[in-house]
């Protein structure tokens, strides 16, 4: 069922019309519903000063940026890079502001036509920084604009509904809110296209869009926040504050980034584990702790190599199938690359150009965040890609190392193909395969194969600082399945570490796929992670503190101790943690710790204990989950922490049926259903947005869902109003406590 949301005032002209025997003109559902988006959205949306003060009362601001507000408790969704109040003063070069005391000031929007209102501090509560994350952060009003503190249970403010970001398709209509520096005193609003998808290695996605606007709330043509603009090509540095304080913003004062062209969106799914973690009171420490002193980083010229195209790539960032050109009408393309000597913190970005121009702001430039070496690829995603030559081009530290082309255009050909390399081993999957085995099968798909061609396979092995041949083998092709396979074998245990096959066809690399054996050559215990410790804390010297998997009420940390063996520094290895089955961490992380030896990861809690229940600590490498483990702090039932989502329980019903019509039965499409508040009647409903309490409009199948919970005990007035249909409306409706959870009604309309 789709929820979509009318204009009230139009509403409450329909309905009154209708309830009072007047034929209104038809409503005009196609009423831009930018208008009706832009009513709903706007006062969800603040604007976000970084400010400090060095003595006084004055706050002076560093720079300006949006968020959306999430939660009528005061919760903010915006840009990591906007809670940055240090690093901006840092941008700004002044000294005298270093040692100043800073915070986020809060400005509600009021009013579509006047300056936004500042009204309360607030303070970051969950974060994904932008280098290596996903740059965003959650923050929580904390203060009043004296300095003291809210109560957020009060608060009761206007906010913006999460949608579901992997739900948005190429042409989707977008609607973008926000406060930038160069828009004036007053809110913008923007609509746009989605107009393809970018994507990058360890990055699940963002969303390109034709119309711009820096930062702020992306939200789909319901008015539910699908997204997080974020800056996209050069940033924009200008005087738009008075930093020196004279009262004039001139070249006197510093210069302040502002970001430029927005045209990509940082998908709100990716933010939603942050709003968790503060909603359950539980956090990740900043970077998992090993017992020991993490190994060297080794380090070199920097270069990349090996570059070819696919069609795709699976979920373990392995390409499908190699491709040299692509026919019209292709929507996916990524580009891979082999690099090496890269370092952490230097600035890299990769470009794309169509017909020698580029295409701009698709990749940002961001500091590298990954190993010294390995395997990378960008790429783009159900995308327009119009006919032309595509060039991509890879820069690291102002410098271009390389790039390659690809033609799209013409007609799809059915040429020979292997795509889809996928590894076993020692009775497992995957890979990352355990380094225990004699025997590595690579087994692939092969397509419009014939017999006689002549093909060839590659196996090699990552050694010092470069990849060592270690078996080929060469014939021509007789087998007639379409699935195949080949082995690697060795009369001894493989060495652990980075394996590689590539597949040929006369001559040209057809597929390739990368593996890793982990842990060590015994026979026993050969998991790069070994089985999880939990703990309450950690002595001085680096051991667990009352191990066990049942912990009482009340303890502040919960530890996950684990042996890890067989790794080596750079790769990329994920911690998620779980309470009562829903998600509340998922930290990536690039290995810093030595080959072996003993972790610790662990969470606390901001509320001073971490709160009861069933939890569930996961660690991945290179994307392949190798070791759970479970605990339960005290009764293992976690508290409920109500959500704007949350239907209320017993204590309240969700108002579900169809509107359909009174002679033939047929289901309404468009019918709006409106519930105004409890003491409100339709006699004296005259469409302020404040007496209703929700609306809703039916589907195709003339269903409707009302969102809100309907509270037992309470009486409400329901009215329902279609094109060409005369309006039915009934006050007092009451909602008594035999009722079910969930109460399905018809309702019928007469036509006009």
């Amino acid at each position: 069922m789709k929820k979509r949301s009318k204009s009230i005032r139009l509403l409450a002209i329909v309905l009154l019309s209708l309830l009072g025997g007047v034929s209104p003109a038809r409503p005009q559902t196609a009423l831009a519903l930018d208008k009706i988006v832009v009513a709903k959205v706007y006062p969800g949306v603040v604007q976000l000063y970084g400010v400090a003060n060095t003595g006084g009362s004055k706050w002076t601001p560093l720079y300006v940026c949006s968020g959306t507000i999430v939660s009528p408790q005061g919760y903010i969704l915006t840009n990591h890079h906007c809670t940055d109040v240090q690093g901006a003063i840092e941008e700004i070069g002044d000294a005298r502001l270093r040692s100043a005391d800073t915070k986020i000031e809060v400005l509600l929007t009021k009013k579509q036509d006047a300056p936004p209102v500042a009204s309360f501090f607030a303070e970051v509560v969950a974060d994904s920084p932008r280098q290596g994350g996903m740059d965003l952060a959650v923050l929580r009003i904390a203060e009043d604009l004296s300095g003291q503190p809210v109560d957020n249970k009060s608060l009761n403010l206007p906010f913006v509904p999460l949608g579901d970001s992997d739900q948005v398709d190429l042409g989707d209509k977008l609607d973008i809110f926000g406060y930038p520096a160069i828009g004036g005193d007053t809110i913008t609003f923007t609509s746009g296209d989605v107009s393809g998808f970018s994507f990058e290695r360890g990055v699940d996605g963002r969303a390109s869009i034709s119309g711009g606007n820096s930062g702020g709330t992306a939200v789909d043509e319901l008015g539910n926040l699908i997204g997080v603009p974020t800056q996209g090509g050069d940033v924009d540095c200008r005087q738009v504050a008075d930093t020196n304080g004279d009262g004039v913003i001139d070249n006197r004062d510093s210069c302040v980034p502002i970001g430029g062209f927005i045209n990509q969106l940082r998908p709100v799914n990716l933010a939603k584990t942050l709003i968790q973690q503060d909603e359950s009171g539980v956090g990740p420490n900043p970077t998992p702790r090993p017992t020991n002193t993490p190994g060297p980083s080794p380090g070199g010229k920097a270069g990349i190599s090996r570059l070819f195209f696919s069609d795709g790539h699976n979920e373990d960032d392995q390409p499908v199938s190699l491709v040299t050109s692509l026919p019209s009408g292709s929507r996916n393309v990524d580009f891979f690359f082999d690099y090496i000597g890269f370092q952490q913190g230097v600035k890299w970005q990769p470009r794309v150009f169509l017909n020698n121009t580029e295409i701009k702001d698709v990749w940002q430039e961001e500091p590298w965040d990954s190993d010294t070496h390995g395997n990378w690829w960008v790429g783009f995603k159900d995308a327009n890609l119009d006919d032309g030559n595509y060039m991509f081009q890879v820069d690291y530290d102002g410098k271009s190392l390389g790039s390659a082309s690809i033609q799209i255009g013409g007609r799809k050909t059915n040429n020979p193909t292997f795509a889809n390399i996928a590894f076993s081993g020692g009775g497992k999957n995957g890979y990352v395969l355990p380094a225990d085995i004699t025997s590595i099968t690579g087994d692939f798909e092969a397509t419009n194969m014939r017999s006689g061609l002549d093909w060839r396979q590659v196996w090699y092995m990552y050694g010092t600082d470069n990849w060592t041949k270690v078996s080929e083998a060469s014939g021509t092709w007789t087998n007639g399945g379409k699935k195949n396979s080949v082995t690697l074998n060795s009369p001894a245990p493989l060495d652990p570490g980075q394996y590689r096959l590539e597949l040929y066809l006369s001559n040209q690399m057809a597929a390739t796929a990368d593996l890793t054996l982990a842990g060590d050559k015994s026979s026993t215990g050969s998991n790069a992670f070994g089985p999880i410790t939990f703990a309450d804390g950690q002595d001085k010297n680096g051991n667990p503190v009352h191990p066990g998997t049942s912990f009482p009420s009340g303890i502040a940390e919960l530890h996950g101790f684990f042996d890890y063996k067989g790794l080596r520094s750079g790769q990329p290895w994920n911690v998620t943690w779980l309470l009562d089955g829903e998600e509340i961490i998922n930290s990536d992380h690039r290995w810093t710790g030595r080959e072996s030896g003993t972790y610790d990861t662990y969470i606390n809690s901001q509320k001073g204990q971490l709160p009861d229940g069933s939890y569930e600590l996961k660690l991945s490498l290179q994307g392949q989950l190798l070791q759970t483990g479970k605990a339960t702090i005290g009764n293992g039932s976690a508290p409920v922490t109500p959500t704007p989502s949350s239907n209320g329980g017993k204590d309240s019903i969700k108002l579900t049926g169809t509107v359909v019509d009174a002679d033939t039965g047929k289901p309404i499409a468009g019918a709006v259903v409106v519930v105004v508040k409890e003491g409100v009647t339709w006699s004296t409903f005259d469409g302020r947005d404040d007496q209703v309490l929700d609306q809703v409009e039916t589907d195709s199948n003339g269903a409707f869902e009302v969102p809100t919970p309907l509270l037992r005990g309470k009486s409400y007035s329901i009215g329902v109003a279609a094109d060409g249909y005369q309006a039915d409306a009934e006050d007092g409706v009451q909602i008594t406590n035999d009722l079910p959870d969930v109460v399905n009604t018809e309702i019928k309309l007469q036509q006009q």
